[in-house]
């Protein structure tokens, strides 16, 4: 499992992402937001990495998994900033052993790929590492135009799913042409008691909620498939209110109105015994959806 800097600096050159060196001079471009923003892969060692970066304004946060349908490989971007043609942030670990721990990122775009060096916080020791990202190559219709290119509405404003990129009809996720009926009175909400992992539909198609206390604050993922940064969605800006929930998921570079920018579904959620049922509000377009989820899933 790659849990650990020592993992993670063992790897070789060979597997084509990371390896020692010492940092140097690199002829990089000016970074701009849409350059940073959204899904970067690595694939290592048969192993996929990714990263989804939430850039707003000069600020960095996100998410960073691999494995990514185990909700144990998820780890946190945070303290983030871009300055100059330069990107920094933290990543966060806070499940693993000697968790937590951050690990201190700092890289540029070169050609289309962004070229990072990491530290271990507190352990200055260690050599830095270096890990070279790429965009995925399996754009869909829905995704963001690439720098320079002309936008252009991509696939129109249909329904959307519960992570905003098309998928079945709004409702779907109620039972079709029965009302949802509730297996008990919504419960009152905690962050314990949302955390872990809540799983809509099936096949590859299937929808993974990942929610997580961390540091006293509720963070998350969504992703399904959950290999390709295309279908996920960070999840931020929690808050709970008796029996119910509010978060918002992010959509960075992907989703039916990405064109004109960045922009959350707006998720409200409620309890009953083992479901959670789940209504969004698309910000830039009246799009609505709902679905019923069913966990709380806990892979210990």
């Amino acid at each position: 499992m790659l849990k650990t800097f020592d993992r993670i600096a063992g790897l070789s050159i060979l597997t084509a992402s990371l390896t020692m060196i010492a940092p140097g001079p690199l002829e990089a471009q000016s970074i701009d937001p849409d350059r940073v923003r959204g899904g970067w892969i690595a694939d290592i060692d048969g192993e996929r990495h990714i990263y989804i970066l939430k850039v707003r304004g000069s600020g960095v946060t996100g998410i960073y998994c691999w494995d990514c349908s185990d909700p144990d490989n998820l780890a946190f971007v945070e303290n983030g900033r871009l300055d100059g043609d330069t990107i920094h942030f933290d990543v966060l670990h806070d499940v693993g052993p000697g968790a937590p721990w951050r690990d201190t990122f700092q890289g540029r775009v070169v050609d289309g790929t962004l070229t990072l060096t990491a530290t271990r916080t507190g352990n200055p020791s260690n050599p830095p590492v270096a890990l070279s990202l790429e965009r995925e190559p399996r754009r869909p219709a829905n995704a963001a135009p690439l720098p320079g290119e002309e936008p252009v509405a991509r696939g129109g404003r249909g329904n959307a799913a519960a992570g905003g990129g098309g998928g079945p009809a709004a409702g779907a996720g109620g039972g079709g042409r029965f009302a949802y009926t509730p297996p008990g009175p919504n419960e009152p909400l905690t962050a314990g008691k949302v955390s872990g992992v809540w799983v809509w539909a099936d096949g590859p198609g299937r929808q993974w909620f990942n929610f997580r206390e961390v540091e006293g604050r509720l963070m998350g993922m969504v992703c399904g498939p959950c290999d390709n940064p295309f279908t996920f969605g960070v999840l931020d800006t929690f808050m709970i209110d008796g029996d119910a929930m509010t978060f918002n998921i992010v959509h960075e570079d992907w989703g039916f109105g990405i064109e004109d920018g960045p922009f959350n579904n707006m998720a409200t959620v409620t309890v009953a015994k083992h479901e959670m049922r789940m209504r969004t509000l698309q910000e830039n377009a009246p799009i609505r959806f709902e679905m019923t989820m069913t966990g709380p899933l806990r892979m210990d």
